[in-house]
């Protein structure tokens, strides 16, 4: 009876849901192109290929993009500064709203920015180098 119950609230918050499972792909790809043109971008003609990249073209769902933001954000305060990849970043984070649990939506915060900026660079060291063979 239990089970009945649970698959028919199921079914009916299902219904009640307004997006799609092809409204959610299409975010998840216009997210994903949206990083993939940052790093493109950020590499400029250079034949590199970063780890970085094939970790956002695989990412399976909004949740893994949102987390792979913080090493786009270090990828890109290493080779261009922080100013530009906190502008570039909050194109990319914008696009998360609406699509990402309240929990994990993007809030304002007040960092240290001392603090923030040491991992950032510890973060983009560690992916430079994973970069480069």
């Amino acid at each position: 009876m239990i089970t009945a119950l649970s698959r028919f609230s199921s079914s009916l918050m299902s219904l009640l849901d307004d997006s799609s499972d092809s409204d959610v792909e299409s975010r998840i790809e216009d997210i994903r192109d949206a990083m993939l043109g940052c790093l493109d971008e950020c590499l400029g003609e250079s034949q590199a290929r970063p780890a970085l990249r094939d970790k956002i073209t695989g990412a399976p769902c909004v949740q893994t993009l949102w987390y792979l933001r913080v090493d786009l954000m270090a990828f890109l305060a290493f080779r261009n500064g922080e100013a530009v990849a906190k502008k570039r970043l909050l194109l990319i984070t914008e696009k998360f709203r609406g699509g990402l649990q309240v929990s994990k939506s993007p809030t304002k915060q007040v960092t240290s920015s001392g603090f923030y900026l040491m991992l950032i660079c510890i973060n983009a060291a560690l992916i430079w180098k994973s970069a480069w063979p």
